[in-house]
């Protein structure tokens, strides 16, 4: 890791910026953004979302973050391939602004303008004298003009309706990938579990989850569940720690085996 705030550039698992006055939010922006040559590393992992800065206003959705931490470390579970197959299904669908009601409402007037130039297409050949053709040429023109529309707007309402069960089927496929995401996660959680409490036993937080309950039932102040998270994750990029959590960066980085960036605040 190498780290440029100011004039100083710092390299190594551990860097201390307390006296820099570089806030928190300065130093995530420059993990998170590959253009910010601040803060040079590894890329972030979608964990470093959930644990990526620890302090004392972290937030934290136990089971999710967990969650993620076990896909950081390769972890998969028997819902994968169906959930990839549901993805790949789901990026084959257009999603257009389908208007079904105005189509078809399309589709009726063209047929109502259809049945009114038929009759006046019929009273207009019963009145023609032989060898005046022109006013039914004209009319026959104006037929076909109207049919034309018509079978046109019956091309566009059955586009419309295709569009739409594509759209019900997105529908569909949404709340069956969101399940599938779900039942994913509650199966790494209950695998993780164990590892979880073991992490905060090993970092000595005051946290806890009473025996036999899940994460979910975590108690205690959400940076100390998110560092004993980060302890069992990949995160990749830097760990943000606020010196009010930890102040000694070489002691942070080894508590959570992760490169970390101890701020004042």
């Amino acid at each position: 890791m190498r780290v440029a705030f100011g004039e100083r550039v710092r390299r190594g698992r551990a860097v201390d910026l307390r006296n820099e006055g570089v806030p928190a939010s300065a130093v995530v922006a420059a993990i998170t953004d590959p253009d910010d040559g601040r803060v040079r590393g590894q890329r972030p992992a979608a964990v470093h979302e959930h644990v990526g800065v620890l302090c004392e206003g972290t937030t934290l959705r136990v089971g999710v973050a967990l969650a993620a931490a076990a896909r950081s470390r390769g972890a998969r579970t028997t819902h994968d391939d169906e959930l990839a197959a549901v993805t790949r299904q789901l990026a084959g669908l257009s999603t257009p602004d389908v208007d079904l009601a105005a189509a078809r409402e399309r589709v009726a007037a063209a047929e109502a303008a259809v049945g009114h130039m038929r009759e006046r297409a019929a009273r207009v050949q019963g009145r023609t004298q032989p060898g005046d053709g022109e006013p039914v040429v004209a009319v026959t023109r104006a037929l076909t003009a109207v049919e034309t529309e018509w079978h046109a707007a019956k091309e566009r309402l059955r586009r419309a309706q295709a569009a739409w069960a594509d759209a019900r089927r997105r529908l569909s496929l949404e709340d069956r990938r969101a399940n599938l995401e779900q039942a994913a996660r509650d199966a790494l959680v209950a695998r993780w579990s164990d590892r979880f409490r073991r992490a905060m036993d090993a970092l000595a937080v005051p946290a806890s989850v009473p025996p036999s309950q899940p994460p979910r039932r975590f108690s205690g102040p959400p940076w100390a569940g998110a560092a004993a998270i980060a302890r069992l994750a990949a995160p990749g990029a830097p760990l943000v720690v606020s010196a009010a959590v930890c102040a000694d960066a070489l002691a942070a980085s080894a508590a959570l085996d992760a490169p970390v960036v101890v701020v004042a605040d």
